[in-house]
């Protein structure tokens, strides 16, 4: 756990992150993910690795009546197009197949994806391709590029929408600071 500690204090510490782990506010414990699926209390949480550079896991948490699926810093797909992979082949699939609420990476539109190919993040068009062909009810985009501003999520939003085009119970939402979310 100690090495782990590190790497995250590393990671999360200037020029990378504005603060260092040390300095926020909370009692950290630090765990290996297992590779089998635990509980804690009624919530049944499922993790996985995902397609990154880096070592990225993503989590499943179902009460058996709702489920959430948390997927970070993903790249779907590398070369390809999601429509023409079977299902087994998508990185993350298994954890937001039929999930009520997925929260997943999208980044960049489309134009920015071509030149970040390979970087871990996911254009918005693979997010919404993502969360249809794992039959997820809701999607919610997070992981915004810094660079974007208000006027850049509202046309992310927008052209989410505009990829989701009824699929599902709600359009695809941005997350934002303050958001509350009901299952």
């Amino acid at each position: 756990m100690r090495r782990l500690q590190e790497r995250l204090a590393r990671y999360l510490s200037p020029p990378l992150f504005p603060v260092h782990l040390s300095d926020i506010p909370a009692t950290l414990s630090f765990h290996d993910a297992p590779t089998a699926e635990w509980e804690i209390g009624d919530l049944r949480i499922r993790a996985a690795p995902v397609s990154h550079p880096g070592p990225t896991i993503g989590y499943r948490l179902s009460d058996g009546a709702h489920s959430f699926t948390y997927i970070p810093d993903h790249e779907p797909v590398l070369g390809t197009e999601l429509g023409e992979l079977p299902p087994d082949w998508i990185s993350g699939h298994e954890l937001a197949h039929h999930t009520d609420l997925l929260f997943h990476d999208g980044q960049y539109t489309e134009e920015e994806y071509e030149r970040r190919v390979g970087w871990g993040h996911s254009s918005v068009a693979h997010a919404v391709e993502f969360a249809r062909r794992s039959d997820a009810a809701r999607l919610v985009l997070f992981h915004h590029d810094p660079l974007h501003g208000d006027a850049d999520l509202d046309a992310v939003r927008g052209r989410a929408e505009a990829l989701w085009n009824g699929n599902g119970a709600a359009p695809p939402t941005l997350a934002h600071e303050g958001m509350e979310l009901e299952l």
